[in-house]
Formats: C-alpha cells, structure tokens, sequence
C-alpha cells in the first residue's frame, strides 16, 4: 500500500490537479522553486508508519509541535521528479484531534521572490486564504482550490528549519 502512496505515477495524478488548477487560474508558477509538498494521514497510527516508511529513504530534518500536532519534515534521498522540477521534500503533519482527513496529498509550497500584496494583486479575485500571513516564521499565502491547496511564502522549508528552529 505505501509504495503506492508514493510511487511516481501516483505523485503525478496529484502535481497535475495542482499544475491543472494553478493554469485555470491563470497563475504562473514557473519561476517559483517548488518548494515541498504535504501527505495528510488521517490517524496516528499512519503517521508512524509514513515515518517508518520514509526512515530509508530520506534524513528527518525536523520533527516539531505545530498548532497542537507533530509535523515531520523529511529531505529525500532520491528526490520526486515532475516534468521539469524536482521536489527534495515531504511534510507529514500528524492529524489534529478534530480534524479528518483522508489519508493523501494536501498541498504543494512555492517560494516566491515578491511580496505578497504584489502577488495578490498580480493574481486578482482567486481564493485565498490570509489567515497565515502573520506567522512569526515564514509567513504563508494559501490559494484553495476545492481539492487541494498551494501555498507561497518567502523562504523554503530547509533554510527555514536549519535557521530558525
């Protein structure tokens, strides 16, 4: 079951609904480093074994408490390769008591080199989500789709853990 959670055609199905949903919306994404992308378990126990899975494959980078829940941060050893990119990280977030997600692929983070008012107002009458532009680390921009989300910020996730945490 999970070499098929992370086997690349089943990536791709998910970076295509991102990439389909990103062109639709008329936004260009390809000068942004693609920054890592975020598997959703739905239970702990699935979390352990993501872990366990991931522990051959990649070197933990981090392994914090985050709005009440772990989060792990994984560097790949072999990196996800799609078309032109390639994606050296994987986020597992724990799932929050409340919350119920099945288990598969959230989102993808984009570092991007402007600000994001000029971002949003490059990039007019989408859905974002601005509750994360005020974090102390590496403040965040979320555009929701009704799939799946993105999310742009400033600094990518390993300079981010190697220099403030």
């Amino acid at each position: 079951m999970i070499n098929n959670v992370f086997g690349q055609s089943i990536v791709n199905i998910f970076l295509d609904k991102i990439f389909l949903n990103l062109e639709l919306s008329n936004v260009d994404v390809s000068s942004y480093e693609l920054d890592h992308i975020c598997y959703r378990v739905s239970s702990i126990e699935n979390y352990i074994i993501i872990k366990k899975y991931l522990y051959d494959k990649s070197e933990l980078l981090s392994e914090n408490i985050v709005s009440w829940r772990k989060i792990a941060t994984y560097k790949l050893f072999e990196p996800i390769k799609y078309k032109n990119r390639e994606i050296n990280l994987i986020e597992i977030p724990a799932p929050k008591i409340w919350s119920n997600y099945e288990d598969w692929f959230e989102h993808v983070e984009f570092v991007i080199d402007i600000s994001f008012e000029e971002f949003i107002n490059k990039y007019q009458k989408l859905n974002y989500w601005l509750d994360s532009l005020n974090k102390k680390i590496n403040p965040e921009l979320k555009l929701l789709f009704w799939d799946c989300s993105v999310k742009f910020h400033h600094y990518n996730l390993e300079y981010v853990i190697n220099n403030f945490e």
